[in-house]
C-alpha cells in the first residue's frame, strides 16, 4: 500500500523546504501540489523553489502563493549532439551553481526535494556542498536522466509505480500516492452541465484532447486527420483539444472551417471542466494525466511520446494497461490510424 504523499516531508514542526523542476508542467506541477498540501497541513513554514526561466515555469509558479521565494536560474537547455552549444552551456551551468548556493545559503531549507528536470542536478550538487539532504521522488515508472545521476547523492528516493522500485536497489525506494491536486474530484460537476458550459452540444460523444503541457503535434496532427478522412465523425463527435501554443491557431481554423464542434486550448492548470465533460480522453501518457484520469475512472486512449533512448511515456502507459485493462488502451504512436475503431 502506497504512502500517502504527505510522507514526502515527515516534520514535528514545519519546515523551510526547497523544491525544484523546471521546463515541464510534469515537474512543476506535482511540486506545487504537493507543497500546497503540506504547507495546508502546517508542516511547511516556507516554500522555496528553483526552476529555469522558462516561459512555462514563470507562467506556473510567479504568481503561486504557496511559494515564498522562486529563483529563475539562468542554466540554459543541455545541448546533446550540439556540440558548438557546449561552452554556452558550461558557462551557465557554473552560473547557476552559484546562483543556487546564494539562493540556498541566504535561505537555508532543511531539505530539497526534486521531482526532476536538468535544474535539480545544480541545485542538488549546492545543496550537498552545504550539506543539506536531498530527497528525489521519480513521477515515472522508468527512472528520467536527472534522477539516475542524483540517485546516489539522495538521501532518500520515493517512486509512485511498484515497477520503480528495481532502478534503485541500494535506495530502497519508498512507494508513494502520486501527489495529485486535492481539489481535483471536488470541482468535478455534471457532465450535461460542463458540457452545457463549455458551449457543446449535449447530444454527442464528447472527446477530450490531452497533449500535455507543452501540447503534441503528433497527437494534434492525428486528431485532424482523423477528421479530415472521415468527415462523418462531425455528426456524432465533438472535440475539447488542449493544442498547445503552436497549433492553436491551426487547430481553431480547421474546426471552424471543417463545422466541427470544438474547443480549442493551449494550456488550462484547470482543466475540472473538461474532465467533467469527456465520455472519452485521448491523451499521451505523462505520469500526471494518467494518475489524473485513473483517479476519476475515465475511458482513456493513451498515446505514449516516443523518443530514441527515452520511452519513460510508454513504460507509464503499458504499466496503466496492465493495472486497468478495462480503463486504458495503448496505442503507439506508428498506430495511429486505430483511434477511429477505438473511439
Amino acid at each position: 500500500m502506497p504512502k500517502t504523499s504527505e510522507n514526502l516531508v515527515e516534520v514535528t514542526k514545519p519546515q523551510i523546504v526547497c523544491y525544484v523542476g523546471g521546463k515541464s508542467g510534469g515537474h512543476i506541477i506535482p511540486c506545487l501540489t504537493e507543497a500546497k498540501k503540506l504547507k495546508a497541513n502546517n508542516q511547511l513554514s516556507t516554500v522555496l523553489f528553483v526552476s529555469t526561466k522558462a516561459p512555462l515555469d514563470q507562467k506556473l509558479i510567479v504568481n503561486e502563493p504557496t511559494v515564498d521565494y522562486h529563483l529563475a536560474a539562468d542554466l540554459e537547455e543541455f545541448p546533446y549532439k550540439n556540440i558548438w552549444d557546449y561552452p554556452k552551456f558550461i558557462i551557465s551551468f557554473v552560473k547557476t551553481l552559484w546562483q543556487c548556493f546564494n539562493f540556498l545559503r541566504t535561505h537555508k531549507p532543511e531539505k530539497i526535494i526534486s521531482m526532476g528536470g536538468h535544474i535539480s542536478i545544480p541545485v542538488a550538487l549546492t545543496g550537498k556542498l552545504l550539506g543539506i539532504p536531498v530527497e528525489l521522488t521519480e513521477l515515472n515508472v522508468e527512472p528520467g536522466q536527472t534522477t539516475k545521476v542524483l540517485a546516489p547523492l539522495a538521501n532518500k528516493v520515493f517512486v509512485v509505480f511498484e515497477e520503480s522500485k528495481k532502478y534503485f536497489p541500494s535506495k530502497e525506494p519508498i512507494l508513494i500516492n502520486y501527489p495529485l491536486k486535492s481539489s481535483l474530484k471536488e470541482k468535478m460537476i455534471n457532465q450535461n452541465l460542463a458540457i452545457q458550459k463549455i458551449g457543446l452540444k449535449p447530444n454527442k460523444k464528447t472527446i477530450f484532447v490531452m497533449g500535455g503541457s507543452q501540447g503534441s503535434q503528433t497527437l494534434n496532427t492525428a486528431i485532424f486527420e482523423l477528421f479530415k478522412n472521415n468527415p462523418e465523425l462531425k455528426t456524432q463527435i465533438q472535440v475539447i483539444h488542449q493544442t498547445g501554443e503552436s497549433d492553436l491557431d491551426f487547430a481553431n481554423i480547421f474546426y471552424a472551417k471543417n463545422n466541427i464542434d470544438a474547443l480549442a486550448f493551449k494550456f488550462s492548470s484547470e482543466i475540472e471542466l473538461f474532465y467533467s465533460a469527456a465520455d472519452l480522453i485521448i491523451s499521451r501518457a505523462g505520469a500526471g494525466s494518467m494518475f489524473e484520469i485513473k483517479s476519476l475512472g475515465k475511458k482513456c486512449i493513451t498515446v505514449p511520446l516516443e523518443i530514441p533512448g527515452n520511452n519513460h511515456q510508454l513504460y507509464n502507459a503499458l504499466a496503466m494497461a496492465k493495472e486497468l485493462p478495462d480503463q486504458f488502451v495503448v496505442v503507439r504512436q506508428s498506430e495511429l490510424s486505430k483511434l477511429k475503431d477505438l473511439i
